[in-house]
């Protein structure tokens, strides 16, 4: 007989049975409506899920604990949270769709689950730069309104990939424990975002808000919320002193009490003479390269760029350099405002016009340079900013060519690279400011994990690098001259102890210091927030030390 034949005298088993398809109902039977499930069921089932799965992600202490990860990890608080929620959203998502299975409520309800979970930290944010005037900068729509657009859209990325990933889960699972369930749907093959109009309608979403959600990141959630703010209190007077001096050289217990800054006496000289001179106008960024300082990079170019303050040219007069590490302009841009803040800070008077020199590590043989020169001859950081970056500012701009209006600058690793340099080339550096740095060379934390890597292991290198090392080995000519401007969160588990170590290691070895307590964590909110008075006391020393006589 023919396959034809046999396959038409096969004995037939009654429909329904199991590997068999029901055959197709009238529409309205109630065959038909027994068989489906009912659709507005399975939606607020998952709805339910989700919200409740948030919730107790929320109410168990889960989310602040994952905050506090991201916190111990180096991101600021703010950041840490928004970090957390994104993974709260994605969690109560997959909780719903694998229960559920109604994916597209499921997603829908981890966008909005995702933010209300962020919805307090982004109510802090947005009272607080509403609030904000003056040298905080201020409101703006625009930014804000681009802001929430960007969350909305980055909690729903991660709720509709996390939907997605979870439907072929939830077949698996159903079909290894009772092979009778399918979630396909046979003829819907084609996604709706196929459609063009919907697919730019995405593209342009993404492309507007990934740099905005980078930005939030990498810097801080309200980075796009304020326009033309400097981000420091108290910018507004011309003249005075920087917040909250202290009388003598007891930092340690202003430390501890949190009460204010302390300062080292004698060091600094109030007022503002540099006013005798105050420009007009706005800077401006130049760029330059250099031959890469480093074998074996992802480029064979270092570039540097130069803040020109507001009046340059138009004189013949000279001025202080800052030399920003290791990051390049357009993080200190975003992170802080620093071309805003310096403005502000020139034309009103409360800080000399001066050159801001930002040496970039991008590029290089470590993803941390560390400033140095690594001990396997792969990258020599030092030496290029020392003997290549700071003859070619001097001979090329208008400077006072003197380590006293030289400073160095510089936030967490910059931080380490910043007193490190100072406390390594006192004839070339007199005062550094540090914020939320670290004073141990090679430590390795959490933190840190890179910052071992250019001294390979060797302790004597290390020895050589470490501020907490150096500055007990200054000459006595030196530790007269120099100067370090430390701030740090005296709280935190790891920059916080690293900063107590280095004002006692100051204190001990007689060098003057400024410290400065803050509540605010390891991010660039505390830049933004202690820099400005950290500039105004790097003034008044060059003043003490004669720069502006």
């Amino acid at each position: 007989m023919s396959l034809e034949g046999r396959l038409l005298n096969a004995p037939r088993r009654a429909p329904g049975g199991p590997g068999d398809n029901v055959p197709p109902q009238p529409a309205g039977s109630a065959a038909s409506a027994a068989a489906r499930p009912c659709p507005w069921a399975r939606l607020a089932l998952a709805i339910g899920l989700v919200s409740a799965t948030a919730v107790a992600l929320r109410v168990s202490g889960i989310l602040a604990a994952c905050a506090a990860t991201f916190e111990v990890m180096g991101f600021d608080p703010d950041r840490a949270r928004l970090i957390a929620d994104l993974v709260g959203a994605a969690s109560a998502t997959a909780a719903g769709t694998l229960v559920a299975g109604a994916w597209r409520a499921a997603a829908l309800a981890g966008l909005l689950s995702g933010f209300a979970l962020f919805g307090h930290t982004f109510l802090v944010e947005t009272r607080a730069a509403i609030n904000a005037n003056g040298p905080d900068g201020a409101f703006d729509p625009t930014g804000w309104a681009l802001t929430v657009l960007t969350l909305l859209v980055a909690f729903g990325v991660v709720a509709w990939a996390t939907a997605t990933l979870m439907r072929p889960v939830r077949s698996v699972l159903i079909a290894a424990g009772e092979d009778v369930m399918s979630l396909g749907r046979p003829g819907r093959s084609a996604s709706r975002l196929r459609r063009p109009a919907a697919a730019l309608v995405v593209m342009a979403l993404l492309a507007v808000t990934l740099p905005v959600f980078s930005d939030m990141v990498n810097f801080s959630p309200d980075a796009h919320m304020r326009g033309g703010g400097t981000g420091g209190p108290g910018l507004t007077q011309v003249a005075g002193p920087s917040p909250q001096p202290g009388a003598g050289g007891d930092t340690s217990r202003l430390i501890a009490s949190g009460t204010g800054q302390g300062v080292s006496s004698g060091v600094l000289k109030l007022g503002t003479p540099w006013t005798a001179w105050q420009p007009t106008g706005r800077g401006q960024l130049v760029s330059t390269s250099f031959p890469a300082p480093w074998k074996g990079g992802q480029s064979t170019t270092a570039s540097v760029q130069i803040y020109l303050p507001p009046g340059y040219g138009t004189s013949n007069r000279s001025y202080p350099v800052i030399y920003a590490v290791p990051w390049a302009s357009y993080l200190w841009t975003t992170g802080a405002s620093l071309r805003i803040m310096l403005h502000s800070m020139i034309t009103a008077g409360t800080f000399p016009a001066s050159i801001v020199v930002f040496v970039a590590q991008e590029g290089g043989a470590y993803p941390d340079s560390e400033c140095v020169n690594a001990v396997d001859g792969r990258e020599w950081f030092e030496t290029y900013i020392t003997q290549t970056v700071v003859p070619f500012v001097d001979a090329t701009y208008h400077t006072i060519r003197s380590a006293a209006a030289r400073s160095v600058l510089g936030f967490s690793q910059g931080g380490f690279c910043s007193t490190m340099l100072v406390l390594r080339h006192p004839d070339l550096f007199s005062t550094a400011i540090s914020l939320s740095g670290y004073y141990q060379a090679g430590i390795d934390t959490n933190q840190t994990r890179n910052a071992s890597l250019p001294f390979g292991g060797s302790t004597s290198a290390e020895a050589q690098y470490s501020p907490l090392d150096l500055v007990g080995e200054l000459p006595a000519s030196a530790r007269h001259s120099v100067f370090l401007i430390l701030e740090g969160d005296p709280a935190d588990p790891f920059y916080g102890g690293q900063f107590r170590s280095m004002v006692a290691a100051c204190e001990a070895a007689g060098v003057a210091v400024s410290a400065t307590p803050s509540s605010i964590g390891h991010g660039w909110r505390a830049v933004r927030s202690h820099l400005p008075p950290m500039l105004v006391t790097l003034a008044q020393r060059e003043a003490a030390l004669g720069v502006f006589s």
